[in-house]
């Protein structure tokens, strides 16, 4: 399915979030409160950004190539590339006040983000094209903190809590209204398990604890397909999903079985999967054992380089490329 091309190895604690930036540059963030930018020939680091005293799980491009850091230390921060290998902190946003788990630009320019302090917060630019609150949302009221959002499309948000087990649909107006909840939904605490197709208007939502992967027809009102989770009977936690360049789905699971002696063996595996002719199921193309030691917490398909780039809470960063075959 995959062949290694590279291992990078310059984290030094688990790495939840990788991204290819707008200079074409591979860029990483970890648990060991870094954020790495890499060379584009050699992949060695370019930069080492250390700007955070806790876990940067995870980080974004906005549209004017600024760089925004989210960390377990509460904050954010904006980072602006300067040439040479250098870069300047240009602000730092402090209005949550527990660990900030992502953030999104929208079209207009403006930022969202999400905390575990149950807040969404939308952020706008001022005169100096700094940002400031424009609006704080109280996204969840009881004690479960939200853990994830995603666009589905220019008026609607999606915000997803573990712990809640529901999906939370914002139109997003001035109001920021809720429009429609999906309980008993076991999502995945990934940032990056969840994945909208707006081709095919379909969301897809990967699930803990033997629940495989949602699927959701995103009509008017979003209308519940099913559950996939015959990958692997043994399939545990579902923890990245990406749309792969030929319309098939690449995910990063975990697979739990049980050994000779009784004990359990964990493989993290990726799984090559198809969306049914119909868009109302998956089939199973091909798979690759233990292409982590560890989570695999994010995959991309860096086509202008025909790589398929994995993240792992092994530390390592991989780079691979696709057999013809497949």
């Amino acid at each position: 399915m995959l062949t290694l091309y590279k291992e990078l190895n310059y984290h030094t604690k688990g790495i939840s979030h990788i991204l290819v930036l707008k200079d074409g540059r591979l860029s990483s963030s970890a648990a060991d409160n870094t954020l790495i930018i890499y060379n584009k020939e050699s992949f060695q680091p370019d930069l080492i950004i250390k700007e955070h005293t806790d876990y940067v799980n995870y980080h974004i491009q906005l549209e004017n190539e600024n760089i925004v850091t989210i960390s377990w230390d509460y904050t954010l921060k904006i980072i602006k590339l300067l040439p040479n290998y250098k870069y300047e902190v240009i602000q730092e946003l402090k209005d949550h006040t527990s660990i900030v788990d992502k953030a999104l630009e929208t079209k207009e320019g403006k930022l969202i983000t999400c905390a575990n302090d149950k807040l969404v917060i939308v952020w706008k630019k001022n005169e100096d094209g700094l940002f400031e609150v424009e609006k704080k949302i109280v996204a969840n009221k009881r004690d479960y903190p939200d853990s994830n959002i995603v666009f589905i499309n220019d008026n609607l948000l999606l915000c997803t809590s573990v712990t809640d087990k529901n999906l939370k649909f914002y139109e997003m107006n001035n109001d920021f209204q809720l429009r429609f909840v999906f309980h008993n939904i076991r999502c995945c605490f990934s940032r990056n398990s969840i994945i909208y197709i707006s081709e095919k208007d379909l969301l897809l939502v990967g699930g803990i604890k033997n629940n495989g992967i949602y699927l959701f027809k995103m009509k008017k009102i979003p209308h519940f397909i099913g559950k996939y989770n015959n990958i692997s009977k043994s399939i545990n936690d579902v923890f990245s999903i990406i749309l792969f360049s030929d319309g098939d789905l690449l995910v990063g699971a975990e697979e739990v079985i049980e050994g000779e002696d009784g004990e359990e063996i964990t493989k993290n595996n990726i799984y090559k999967l198809k969306i049914n002719e119909d868009n109302k199921g998956l089939s199973l193309v091909t798979e690759m054992e233990n292409a982590h030691e560890e989570l695999i917490n994010g995959i991309i398909d860096w086509k202008e380089r025909n790589f398929i780039v994995t993240c792992s809470k092994d530390e390592k960063v991989k780079i691979w490329t696709l057999n013809k075959q497949n």
